[in-house]
């Protein structure tokens, strides 16, 4: 069973995944987020530069969070159908989920996506809840950041995929 801390950021969390909005990013954190160094489920290190001329969306998310796991199928369906111009580099900030329990839900549910941990992002990001994405251009230009989801898979679909055409490589 999870603990009582556990209790509290589910609770706190998806209510604040409830107010969506776009949270404004400094030049600091947009630095930060261009710089920032992941590990994978297995150790090795990726950056955004690894990616560089495709759309990225970090989507930081856990394992316990409805909102974000709704959001998941509608950004594996972006992933495929638009493999060559998109990836999502699905983020653990840790804040309750231990790596084996990511490790599990990944197992059990592969999505196809970068699966890595940024706590030390999360934190310099100030995010006050989850889902929260970070869309990146594909000339590694942050382009907005966006916390929570709306009720329609087809909206949030059709969100994605007019990120995706605006900013992919020409």
């Amino acid at each position: 069973m999870k603990s009582l801390s556990t209790l509290f950021f589910v609770l706190l969390f998806t209510v604040a995944a409830c107010a969506q909005g776009q949270p404004q990013l400094s030049d600091a954190q947009k630095e930060a987020i261009l710089t920032a160094q992941f590990k994978t489920l297995d150790g090795k290190t990726v950056s955004l530069a690894d990616f560089k001329g495709k759309v990225v969306i970090l989507d930081f998310w856990e394992t316990w969070c409805g909102p974000c796991l709704r959001f998941m199928p509608t950004l594996a369906k972006a992933q495929q159908n638009y493999a060559k111009d998109f990836v999502v580099l699905a983020v653990s900030p840790g804040w309750s989920d231990s790596p084996d329990e990511v490790k599990q839900f990944v197992s059990e549910k592969n999505y196809g996506f970068t699966h890595v941990f940024g706590k030390s992002l999360a934190t310099q990001l100030n995010i006050a809840g989850i889902p929260y994405k970070v869309y990146v251009a594909a000339d590694g230009t942050v382009i907005k950041a966006r916390m929570g989801i709306s009720n329609s898979p087809d909206r949030d679909y059709q969100g994605v995929v007019e990120v995706i055409e605006k900013y992919k490589s020409k």
